[in-house]
């Protein structure tokens, strides 16, 4: 192995139901991921998710997510009715050129 380290992620995950929260509990055991936010509209279910991952940042609004400095990469685990992946994508894009909406 190199010796090269590893970058750090601040990761915002958009959706707090099953794929949201599995995709958070694998994030949070990573060692380069720092910081994770989590955004999900229900208010009971966000706050649940959020504890379950030890997150650092909920909110109910995924826009509020993604314009935190934090963020480098970002997981949209929800239907894309209700986060259009383009914009999301566009706005994880200012924050990691590597981002895309797929």
């Amino acid at each position: 192995m190199s010796g090269r380290q590893a970058k750090r992620i601040g990761l915002a995950i958009i959706g707090g139901g099953r794929v949201g929260l599995s995709r958070g509990e694998v994030a949070a055991r990573h060692p380069a991921v720092e910081w994770i936010g989590a955004a999900e509209k229900n208010p009971n279910r966000a706050g649940e998710v959020g504890t379950k991952i030890n997150a650092d940042f909920v909110t109910q609004s995924h826009v509020e997510l993604l314009r935190r400095p934090e963020v480098t990469a970002c997981i949209i685990a929800t239907d894309e009715l209700c986060v259009p992946r383009t914009s999301s994508a566009s706005i994880c894009r200012r924050r990691s050129p590597n981002v895309s909406a797929r």
